[in-house]
C-alpha cells in the first residue's frame, strides 16, 4: 500500500504565487491545497503536514493571520513557514516568536 503524500496547506492572497508553489511542490510528491480562505477550517481536521503563509496581507497583518493559525489545537505542531520581503528585522523576530520556522 503507498503511504499517502504530504499534504502542503498554502495561504496566499496571489494566486500565481500559488500556482507557482503547486508547481513546484506536486511533482516531487507533496499534496497542495491553495484555500485561503478556508485555512483556519481546514486546519481543524488535522492531515495537514506544513503551511506556507504569506506574511503580506493587503487586507490584514500576517502575524495576526499566523496567531489565528496557531490557535486552531490540531495546527499546533504543524509547522508555518513565512512567505515573506519583510523590510524590517524586527517584525520577523515577532514572527519567529508566534511559531514561524525558520528556513
Amino acid at each position: 500500500m503507498q503511504s499517502p503524500r504530504p499534504r502542503v496547506l498554502v495561504v496566499h492572497d496571489d494566486e500565481v504565487m500559488c500556482d507557482f508553489v503547486v508547481d513546484c511542490l506536486e511533482p516531487q510528491g507533496y499534496a497542495v491545497e491553495t484555500r485561503p480562505a478556508a485555512s483556519l477550517s481546514r486546519l481543524e481536521l488535522g492531515d495537514i503536514n506544513l503551511v506556507l503563509l504569506d506574511m503580506g496581507w493587503p487586507e490584514s497583518d500576517g502575524l495576526d493571520l499566523c496567531m489565528r493559525l496557531r490557535s486552531v489545537r490540531a495546527a499546533a505542531p504543524i509547522p508555518i513557514v513565512a512567505l515573506t520581503d519583510f523590510a524590517e528585522e524586527t517584525r520577523d523576530v515577532v514572527a519567529f516568536g508566534w511559531g514561524l520556522m525558520d528556513t
